[in-house]
């Protein structure tokens, strides 16, 4: 599956990279020019699948064999997406969130509003986070999906100064990017603070996770770092001359970003 909004994409931990320039196919992408996604070669065609985020406040399904639109899903200002099994979560300039049905419900299921435009998503077991531009984390309930009920709010992580640009969970610890420079650390459990990262000198924009320990952490500065149980192990730098807009890994030994200066890397 491959999961993108206009400036952010989402992958799953798979095997084979297949790497797409997409600014001629798919012209609603017009910030972003380079696409990954991943998948095996024995996945079931169903698996085969990908949702992007529009300008036209749509997500679009596509199957990766012929690019055949599959699937609309209507939103309004799309700013982030996130997937689960059997659900797309959207984010939203008007601060909502909606839970579309990947196993046939018509409707989404709407809930928020937050204070802010939803700008990142990240779902975990049980969980969503969504991080907004009201500087705060939100960690959200689903139980009650499966029942077609409205997610409820368990706890609401305050500490950031500036816009959460993404979100990313390990285990039971919940990591928050932000415009203020920093990466804040929240015990899922608790519903409280357990530290926070600094090492970026300008806004961090994007965030991935490989295994249970490890994180890294894009930014404007043009640099990636690598941390493990929150320390920084590894800077990677060099080979982007622009901010550092999306990350993600093979879930073993590669990384790949893309940066507003139009490439894509893979370290």
């Amino acid at each position: 599956h491959l999961f993108l909004t206009s400036t952010s994409f989402y992958v799953p931990s798979f095997h084979h990279l297949f790497f797409f320039f997409l600014s001629e196919l798919f012209l609603h992408l017009y910030l972003l020019s380079y696409v990954f996604f991943f998948f095996k070669q024995k996945t079931a065609y169903e698996m085969l699948r990908s949702l992007v985020g529009s300008e036209a406040h749509t997500a679009r399904q596509f199957s990766i064999t012929n690019g055949d639109c599959l699937r609309v899903f209507e939103g309004t200002g799309l700013t982030s997406l996130c997937a689960s099994a059997d659900w797309l979560f959207s984010g939203a300039y008007d601060g909502m969130v909606r839970a579309h049905s990947l196993k046939g419900r018509s409707s989404p299921i709407q809930f928020g509003p937050l204070s802010g435009a939803v700008l990142s998503l990240c779902h975990h077991g049980t969980k969503l986070f969504t991080g907004s531009a009201d500087h705060s984390v939100v960690q959200w309930d689903l139980s009650a999906l499966s029942r077609g009920a409205t997610p409820k709010q368990q706890f609401v992580y305050k500490g950031h100064s500036g816009d959460v640009s993404a979100v990313c969970c390990l285990q039971d610890e919940l990591y928050s990017a932000s415009h203020d420079t920093t990466i804040q650390c929240w015990n899922t459990l608790e519903g409280a603070s357990s530290g926070v990262l600094r090492a970026h000198s300008r806004e961090v924009l994007c965030l991935t996770s490989k295994g249970s320990t490890e994180l890294f952490s894009g930014s404007r500065d043009r640099t990636i770092r690598q941390w493990r149980t929150k320390i920084n192990v590894q800077t990677f730098k060099g080979n982007h001359s622009a901010a550092i807009t999306g990350l993600a890994t093979d879930g073993q030994n590669c990384l790949f970003s893309t940066s507003e200066d139009t490439t894509a890397c893979m370290w």
